[in-house]
């Protein structure tokens, strides 16, 4: 039934955008509204509890996702059909993928939005989801794989990708210590990350020029903090700004 509707809706939004008709249009996307009402009502709400395999509704999203994308597409900026087609496929890797596994599937898509340049409001909304989530899994190999994406997103450049880089990897590696190393050295280990941070930023010396880009890297509240305590006001904003 979903896809029999959102079908029909997609053929009357066509005709809006062929005879440039912003009735048909709205027409159109009111389908597509009353096609994913009927999804959450008919098959959401109504599905068992206990299941094996796939979601019964994951087809149903995944083409309604593929129209939003096309329509997208046909027809722009339609930032609105771009936002929900992102959502709805979020929704469809977040309940497919196995729990400890879930924020770093977000975390990936994410990454691969972004890569296209168009979704990056999405991809920025996604992937703060999928931080989330990777937070609370116990999952060491899914918490070093997510810290690897965040740390390499990071190098990518951008004002929000920088901070949010370097929070992201500082919160994800004190996780990772924390899920990982014994209670009774946890405090150390957590000394030891800041030295790390703290070394990589603010150490001296003759560095290839390419290091310039890299060491301004990412781990700005901890070379910062590191530098004031040290009495270094001048040298903690040199590591933060990179200059």
């Amino acid at each position: 039934m979903g896809v029999g509707l959102a079908t029909e809706a997609e053929i009357v939004y066509l005709g809006g955008v062929r005879f440039q008709s912003r009735f048909l249009r709205a027409l159109g996307m009111a389908g597509f509204g009353f096609s994913l009402v009927r999804v959450y009502a008919n098959d959401l709400l109504t599905e068992p509890a206990a299941r094996a395999g796939m979601h019964a509704w994951t087809p149903t999203l995944l083409y309604h996702s593929f129209l939003f994308y096309l329509n997208r597409a046909l027809r722009q900026p339609n930032e609105g059909f771009a936002y929900a087609a992102c959502g709805l496929a979020a929704i469809v890797i977040a309940a497919e993928t196995p729990w400890p596994w879930t924020g770093l599937a977000l975390m990936v898509f994410a990454a691969v939005l972004h890569e296209l340049a168009v979704f990056e409001a999405p991809a920025l909304a996604i992937g703060v989801g999928g931080f989330g989530l990777l937070c609370q899994a116990n999952a060491p190999w899914a918490l070093v794989a997510g810290l690897a994406l965040v740390y390499a997103e990071s190098l990518r450049g951008g004002r929000v990708l920088e901070w949010g880089g370097s929070g992201g990897t500082t919160v994800l590696a004190m996780i990772l210590l924390w899920r990982t190393v014994p209670a009774a050295s946890l405090g150390l280990s957590w000394i030891a990350l800041a030295a790390c941070c703290a070394s990589s930023a603010c150490a001296g010396g003759s560095r290839p020029s390419g290091w310039a880009d890299m060491r301004r890297a990412r781990w700005g509240p901890s070379q910062c903090w590191w530098c004031m305590i040290h009495g270094r006001p001048a040298r903690a904003r040199r590591c933060w700004c990179g200059r």
